[in-house]
């Protein structure tokens, strides 16, 4: 994720979006403003935000943002597999979208503009206009990734669930690897380290696949609907770092199944030199 906080394309498009939620909080006190008052404030919060996203702490609110983000996902789609939220069964042939989706949590980014905005509004009295976002009030981006027409949010909660075991069916496939070493005899040890192998690089052709999805727009995720110009941007950041990371696990996974491969294949030669070996009659004069 850290590329994000160095895109300047999404940086240059954060402070309207961070204004339009201060902004937004108290209409009618916006309503006493003067038009000229109101836009040399508006043209003093652009800057003031604008000079706040240059902070040395940029990069942190990134990362604050992206584990908001991955929090409240993570627990909406808990609370989908709970009950706690309610997501009633699609009518027979209609669509299941009901529930979460993605949503960029930006609080992070306003509260670096806050001081700034303070200097901003506070000789003007309008540091009222600020109460929400500094009470904590939510700044939002919905991302509809994934798009609940293509993955239902349903899917995902379910897919959650069972990916928390993860560890553990690695653990049983490696245990599983290792009893068939060692119980296998002779050429069975090779041929089950090949087989270890061959599965281990179809697997990291599997992953890779998925990150070539990632890159190409992410059909399977679902990135369908009509997105604002920002959350558009995220969501193409977003995929393209996660493309890159999952890059990374289909080549380890590439690497560990080349030397099991490497490894079953030199015991294979081993045990068919041994058993020749073995064949060859033994000359007792």
């Amino acid at each position: 994720m850290g590329p994000l906080a160095e895109d300047r394309s999404i940086l240059d498009m954060l402070p309207d979006r961070i204004i339009g939620a201060a902004l937004g909080n108290d209409d009618e006190l916006l309503d006493l403003i003067p038009d000229f008052l109101s836009e040399s404030l508006r043209n003093g919060m652009d800057t003031a935000i604008s000079t706040a996203l240059q902070d040395a702490d940029l990069k942190q609110a990134w990362y604050e943002s992206i584990d908001l983000t991955r929090t409240d996902y993570v627990t909406r789609l808990d609370m989908v597999t709970s009950g706690e939220i309610a997501v009633a069964p699609p009518n027979f042939g209609a669509t299941d979208t009901e529930g979460p989706t993605m949503v960029l949590q930006a609080q992070p980014f306003a509260a670096l503009g806050l001081q700034k905005l303070d200097e901003v509004l506070s000789p003007v009295g309008l540091q009222g206009l600020l109460d929400g976002l500094r009470n904590g009030a939510r700044v939002e981006i919905p991302l509809n990734l994934p798009d609940p027409t293509v993955v239902s949010p349903r899917t995902m909660a379910q897919w959650l669930a069972v990916s928390r075991s993860w560890l553990w069916f690695f653990v049983g496939a490696g245990v599983l690897a290792l009893a068939g070493v060692v119980v296998a005899r002779g050429r069975g040890r090779a041929i089950a380290l090949l087989t270890g192998a061959a599965a281990l690089m179809l697997l990291s052709r599997f992953v890779g696949s998925v990150a070539a999805n990632a890159r190409s727009g992410g059909e399977a995720l679902g990135l369908g609907g009509e997105l604002d110009p920002l959350a558009s941007l995220v969501r193409d950041r977003l995929l393209a770092g996660l493309s890159v990371h999952i890059d990374q696990r289909a080549e380890w996974l590439w690497s560990a199944g080349l030397v099991t491969m490497g490894v079953g294949a030199v015991v294979l030669v081993i045990m068919i030199l041994l058993s020749r070996a073995r064949s060859q009659p033994v000359d007792h004069r």
